[in-house]
């Protein structure tokens, strides 16, 4: 079905659908409420077939559509306790039909968009070629907090990168404090608070160690501590990242339940969709 028939079923629906709203038994709550609801049809299938704008036009349309009657109906319901009730109910439905309209809109216009990007001819992008890519002063930031992969990273460094003058790598430990809440005391917020930068300061020494007598220069590797309270350490990471342009960021990996992921976030997650350069997980 091309746009145009689209066009026309749409109309034809909000005619219809507003013809039984204005013609039929006119004096019945049910009946309202039934056709109330079928302007539903014609705003899902605009926000389907033509996105985020063409759901917001029929919920629009909807609404100017269906509102008229419901200014004037309490008064064929004047002796009924419901009425009132009703009307606000009625009211209330406006905003309902543009949600549903942005909503189920939006989610097409992004699905859209993606199928659009996969069919860009791969010569119009940007080029892949090894030899095009720079290959000076290439950076790298390992990130190390308290997770149990966190030492894996300097072998996955050791194994990957070349050891040239080219290559820079920046060993920055991210120790976030514990939230208060979490501790009968303060005596063990203290405790657990240190003990979390201990750990992660300890980790930041034993990969710079690892990276330097595997060859690595000196001059070529850098370590340093963030400690922070109430920032995420994803939102951190990527403030480092900008501030310095890093090629390429690692980070340990984090076995993490749908629970906790959905509760506390995955920090590999979060960078994978907000850098714009390769993240690598280290599990």
């Amino acid at each position: 079905m091309n746009a145009n028939k689209k066009r026309i079923l749409i109309g034809f629906l909000l005619a219809l659908i507003t013809a039984l709203h204005y013609l039929i038994d006119g004096n019945r709550i049910v009946t309202h409420i039934l056709h109330r609801e079928l302007f539903f049809i014609p705003i899902i299938l605009g926000a389907f077939w033509f996105g985020k704008r063409g759901g917001l036009m029929v919920a629009v349309l909807s609404s100017l559509l269906f509102l008229p009657k419901m200014l004037i109906i309490p008064k064929f319901f004047m002796m009924m306790h419901t009425t009132e009730a009703f009307s606000l109910n009625a009211l209330l439905e406006i905003p309902v039909y543009l949600a549903a309209g942005y909503l189920i809109g939006h989610i097409q216009d992004i699905r859209h968009a993606h199928w659009r990007s996969l069919s860009i001819p791969p010569e119009t992008r940007e080029s892949s070629d090894p030899e095009s890519v720079q290959k000076t002063n290439r950076r790298v930031l390992l990130c190390v907090y308290n997770t149990p992969s966190a030492p894996k990273i300097a072998r996955y460094v050791m194994n990957i990168f070349t050891k040239d003058s080219n290559l820079s790598i920046d060993v920055l430990g991210f120790a976030r404090e514990p939230s208060e809440t979490a501790f009968d005391s303060a005596e063990e917020y203290r405790q657990a608070k240190s003990d979390n930068e201990k750990i992660v300061s300890e980790l930041v020494q034993s990969i710079y160690r690892s990276l330097i007598e595997d060859g690595f220069s000196g001059q070529a590797v850098t370590k340093d501590v963030i400690r922070f309270q109430k920032e995420t350490t994803a939102r951190r990471i990527v403030e480092a990242q900008q501030g310095s342009s890093y090629d390429t960021v690692v980070v340990p990996g984090e076995k993490m339940s749908r629970t906790e992921e959905f509760v506390m976030g995955n920090t590999a997650v979060k960078l994978v969709r907000e850098l714009d350069c390769p993240v690598v997980t280290v599990h």
